[in-house]
């Protein structure tokens, strides 16, 4: 299942995102989120994709390392100041993009992704 929210003004995601647990790909990217609520911490354990560039986002979340099927992650252009510790457990992970943020260090977690 695809859920395409792209290219809108959504500034936060509604508690009831958790009902879509059959969810496999989620396309935010183009919006004004400044943080991603607990509605996608993390009841979503089929996603595979996840787009959230080009937000406002200032971090992201510990809780994303619980989205083990994540094979794609974007999280380019925003104003992400660390990358989360527990991103070491997105084993599926084959895309991580973070590029354009405002990273200061790499934590040695991300050596562990494969």
């Amino acid at each position: 299942t695809v859920l395409n929210l792209a290219n809108n003004k959504i500034t936060w995601l509604p508690k009831e995102m958790e009902q879509l647990a059959v969810l496999e790909e989620l396309y935010l990217q183009n919006n004004e989120l400044n943080r991603i609520g607990s509605s996608l911490e993390f009841t979503l354990p089929n996603l595979k994709v996840l787009r959230l560039s080009h937000n406002q986002l200032m971090y992201c979340p510990q809780k994303i390392g619980m989205l083990t099927k994540l094979r794609l992650l974007d999280l380019s252009n925003n104003a992400i100041t660390e990358i989360p510790m527990s991103i070491q457990y997105l084993t599926s992970l084959e895309t991580f993009n973070i590029e354009n943020n405002n990273l200061t260090t790499i934590r040695p977690e991300i050596y562990h992704l494969e």
